[in-house]
C-alpha cells in the first residue's frame, strides 16, 4: 500500500520508529543547537547558574566572598575559573558626570594588522591571578592579586575608601556566562544610600538583546558588569577608538546614522567589528528607552538631564568639534567645555533640557489622537461603521476632517470552518471622504460587492472585524512630517449576535514597541497610516496574501507570502536564512537569538498547538515563464518554514504530512500534518525545548 493512501494516524504510527533518525539527519534545517529541556531565566549559553557576591572586605588587598547555586537553588562546588574587576566611582569635575575608574589596567599594544591604530593604549581589564578558595559547599573566597594601596602602573589609581566601589565577577570554563556585581563604600561597608551610577538596567537592554549581551565570547553578559572596564580612558589600541561605555554604546546604536566616520573596533581577540550597518529599530532620540528615571533599578538615570557632557553628547553628535565649536551652534563657532553644557542644555536654558531637545514632535502629537470603532450594522450590500476620533488627553472629539490627512475603515471576516481571514485584502472605505455626522460620532458605509467571483463578500462568516487607520497634520510640525496614529480594531459577531469569539492574539503591541518604539514602527509603513496595532496588520497580512515576482525580478517561492506569521519570522530570522533571504530584508540584524520565541509571543502561543487546525494554508506564488502560479504551504509547516529553509527542512516537513508549494488541486487538509506528534508541548522535541526560549 502506498504511504499517501494511509490516513494520518496510521502514517504517524508507522513513522514513529523513524522519527529520531530523520530528525538527526534533517535537523529541521537547523541552526538552533542540540535539543534539551528549557533552561531557567538567564543568558544564552549559560549553564543556568547564579552567582552572588555576599561580602567584600578591603585591608589593602580585596577579599571577595561569593556563592554559586544552580537553577534550583542548590549549591554548586567545583568552580575553578573566575575573574574579577574592581573600580571606584570618581565624582565628576568641571561639569562632567561621575564615572567608574578601574584599579586594574594594562597597556595594549596595537600589533601589526589591517587597522589604523599604531600607539599603545591603556585598557581596564579583569584579573584572575589571585587566590580562589573553594569551600566545598557552593561558597567561595577570592583574594585579589592587586593591592589597591600600590596601584601605580600602567596608570596611577589611588585608593579612596570613602568613594563607592564596584566589584564585578565573571565565571569561566563551563560556567561562562555568569556575572555578578557588588557596590559598596569600603570606609563604612554600606551597600545602600551611597553614591552610585546606575543609569541603564540589564533588563532594559534585554528587551531588545535578550537575557544576555553575550560579549567577549559569551563570558560577559551583564550591562552593569560591563561599566567596570568600559570606563573613560579605556581605548582600543587597534582602532584608536575609546570604548568608554557611554560613548561606545551610543555610537553602536547610532550605527548607520552616525554623522562621522564609521565606528569600527578590533576588540575581542582583534576581530573587526564594523557598526556602520547597525540600524536602530526606533528613533535614537528616545533617551528614556534606555535611561528610565522611573525604574528603581536605575535611580541615577536622571543624570542624563543634569549632567550633559561632551563625551556623551559627542558620541552621537560626532560631527561637532567642541574645541572649536564647529557645527555646534548654527552660524557660530563657539568653543564648548563640560562646565558650560548645562547652562544651555537645562530646563529653562536656551536649548532646553536633554529630553526637551530630544523630543520628537510627531510622537508627542500622536498622543493627542485615538481612533475608536463604536459599532457595525449590516445593511444588505453595505456595512455601516460607526466611529469617532478623540483626544485621550481631554476626551474631546475631533470634527472631521479636522487635522487628519487620511482615515480609512476596513471590514474583514473569517468564514465558517476557518480561523483566519480568507481573502487577500479587506473591504475598504475612505472615512474622510464618505463619513457623515451621527450624534457626536461618524458613520461610513463600506460597500459589499456580490460574491462573484467567490471570496468578494462574506459567506457565512464566523467573525467580522472592523479596523481604523489614519494619520494627521498639525501646526508646528515640520513640512513632510506625518503624525502617526495608532490603529484600532473591534470584533463583531455576525447578525448582531452578542457572543463574539475574537481572533487569537499571539503578539501584544507592547512586545513590538519594546524594540521598535511607539508611533514610529515597525508597522509605520504604508504611507505612515498603519501604526502600532498588530490585530490590524493581520487583517491584510493573512494566509491568502502573496505577492508575485515579475519577469525582471522573479522571487523564489518562499519569498512571496506576506502572511504576518510567516513574514515577521522571516524578517527577524534573516541571520539564519542566509542566501534564502526574505525579499529586501536579508540584511536585517536581529539583536537576540532568532529562536527566542518568548521575545515576542505571549505565553505559549509559539507552540504549534496554537496554530488552529482550520487555519487556511498559506498562499505563495512563483513566476513560471509568462504565468504566475498560485501554490500553498500547509499552516504548521508555514510556521517552521519561515525560519528553517532548505531542502533538508522541507523534506522533513513533507515526510510528516506538511506541504510546501503545493498546487491548489493537490492541497490536503491540515489534519495531514503530524508535526505536533513530536514538536507539541511535552513531546520529545517540544518547540519550547529545541529553541532556547526565555
Amino acid at each position: 500500500m502506498h504511504m499517501a493512501n494511509l490516513n494520518s494516524s496510521t502514517r504517524f504510527l508507522l513513522l514513529i520508529p523513524m522519527v529520531l533518525m530523520i530528525v538527526a539527519l534533517a535537523g529541521c534545517g537547523g541552526s538552533s543547537g542540540s535539543a534539551g529541556a528549557p533552561g531557567p531565566e538567564g543568558p544564552p549559553g549559560s549553564p543556568g547558574l547564579q552567582a552572588t557576591i555576599n561580602q567584600v572586605t578591603i585591608s589593602s588587598t580585596p577579599v571577595v566572598d561569593f556563592t554559586v547555586v544552580d537553577d534550583r537553588g542548590f549549591a554548586v562546588p567545583g568552580i575553578t575559573q573566575a575573574s574579577f574587576t574592581m573600580a571606584k566611582l570618581v565624582p565628576g569635575r568641571d561639569g562632567d558626570s561621575n564615572a567608574w575608574q578601574s584599579y586594574i589596567n594594562r597597556v595594549e599594544q596595537p600589533g601589526t594588522g589591517d587597522w589604523p591604530g599604531t600607539a599603545p593604549q591603556v585598557q581596564a581589564i579583569a584579573e584572575s591571578n589571585g587566590t580562589l578558595q573553594d569551600n566545598g559547599n557552593g561558597t567561595y573566597r577570592y583574594t585579589f592579586a592587586t593591592d589597591l594601596a600600590t596601584v601605580t602602573e600602567p596608570l596611577a589609581v589611588s585608593y579612596q575608601p570613602e568613594l563607592t566601589h564596584l566589584v564585578g565577577l565573571q565565571l569561566g570554563g563551563a560556567a561562562a556566562g555568569t556575572n555578578a556585581i557588588y557596590s559598596f563604600q569600603p570606609s563604612t561597608g554600606r551597600t545602600s544610600l551611597i553614591s552610585d551610577r546606575r543609569i541603564v538596567a540589564q533588563e532594559t537592554c534585554g528587551t531588545c538583546h535578550g537575557a544576555s549581551l553575550d560579549a567577549h565570547g559569551g563570558s560577559r553578559v551583564d550591562a552593569e558588569y560591563c561599566v567596570a572596564c568600559h570606563n573613560p580612558g579605556t581605548t582600543d589600541a587597534q582602532s584608536g577608538q575609546t570604548v568608554d561605555y557611554r560613548v561606545m554604546v551610543h555610537k553602536i546604536h547610532m550605527g548607520a546614522d552616525l554623522p562621522s566616520e564609521p565606528y569600527v573596533l578590533w576588540g575581542f581577540r582583534n576581530a573587526r567589528k564594523d557598526y556602520s550597518g547597525v540600524a536602530h529599530p526606533q528613533d535614537v532620540r528616545n533617551c528614556a528607552t534606555c535611561h528610565d528615571p522611573d525604574n528603581p533599578r536605575t535611580p541615577q538615570a536622571g543624570q542624563i538631564l543634569t549632567h550633559p557632557s561632551i563625551a556623551a553628547c559627542g558620541s552621537c553628535h560626532a560631527d561637532v568639534n567642541f574645541e572649536t565649536g564647529e557645527n555646534h551652534i548654527r552660524g557660530e563657532n563657539r568653543p564648548v567645555t563640560n562646565d558650560t553644557c548645562a547652562a544651555c542644555h537645562s530646563t529653562g536654558g536656551i536649548a532646553g533640557s536633554v529630553l526637551e531637545s530630544h523630543a520628537i514632535p510627531t510622537k508627542l502629537a500622536s498622543e493627542e489622537f485615538q481612533l475608536n470603532v463604536l459599532g457595525l450594522q449590516q445593511q444588505g450590500e453595505q456595512a455601516l461603521v460607526t466611529f469617532s476620533v478623540t483626544n485621550p488627553k481631554d476626551g474631546s472629539t475631533y470634527a472631521l476632517p479636522g487635522p487628519l490627512r487620511a482615515l480609512s475603515a476596513r471590514l474583514h471576516w473569517t468564514e465558517r470552518n476557518s480561523s483566519d481571514y480568507g481573502r487577500p485584502s479587506p473591504l475598504e472605505a475612505d472615512a474622510l471622504a464618505n463619513a457623515v455626522s451621527a450624534g457626536g460620532a461618524y458613520e461610513v458605509p463600506i460597500a459589499i460587492p456580490p460574491n462573484d467571483p467567490p471570496g468578494n463578500a462574506p459567506v457565512d462568516p464566523t467573525l467580522l472585524t472592523v479596523s481604523l487607520e489614519g494619520s494627521a497634520w498639525l501646526d508646528g510640525i515640520e513640512d513632510g512630517d506625518v503624525v502617526r496614529i495608532a490603529g484600532a480594531t473591534r470584533f463583531f459577531a455576525p447578525n448582531g449576535a452578542a457572543d463574539v469569539v475574537e481572533r487569537r492574539q499571539v503578539v501584544e503591541d507592547q512586545a513590538c514597541q519594546s524594540c521598535h518604539g511607539q508611533y514610529e514602527g515597525p508597522y509605520s509603513g504604508h504611507d505612515q497610516n498603519r501604526t502600532d496595532h498588530v490585530q490590524m496588520c493581520v487583517m491584510c497580512h493573512n494566509p491568502s496574501q502573496a505577492r508575485p515576482g515579475t519577469a525582471e525580478t522573479p522571487r523564489a517561492p518562499h519569498e512571496t507570502s506576506t502572511d504576518m506569521m510567516y513574514m515577521t519570522h522571516a524578517i527577524h530570522a534573516s541571520d539564519i536564512r542566509g542566501a534564502s533571504e526574505y525579499r529586501s530584508f536579508g540584511d536585517v540584524g536581529y539583536p537576540r537569538p532568532s529562536s527566542d520565541c518568548r521575545a515576542c509571543h505571549t505565553a505559549d502561543t509559539f507552540q504549534l498547538t496554537s496554530v488552529p487546525r482550520n487555519k487556511p494554508a498559506m498562499a505563495t506564488r512563483v513566476w513560471n515563464g509568462d504565468d504566475v502560479q498560485d501554490t500553498f504551504v500547509s499552516p504548521q509547516s508555514a510556521v517552521c518554514w519561515s525560519c528553517h529553509v532548505g531542502s533538508s527542512a522541507e523534506n522533513h516537513m513533507s515526510f510528516f504530512g506538511g506541504q510546501i508549494n503545493a498546487s491548489g488541486d493537490d492541497l490536503l487538509t491540515p489534519s495531514q500534518e503530524t508535526c505536533v506528534g513530536c514538536h507539541g508541548p511535552g513531546r520529545v522535541l517540544d518547540v519550547g525545548a529545541v529553541h532556547p526560549v526565555r
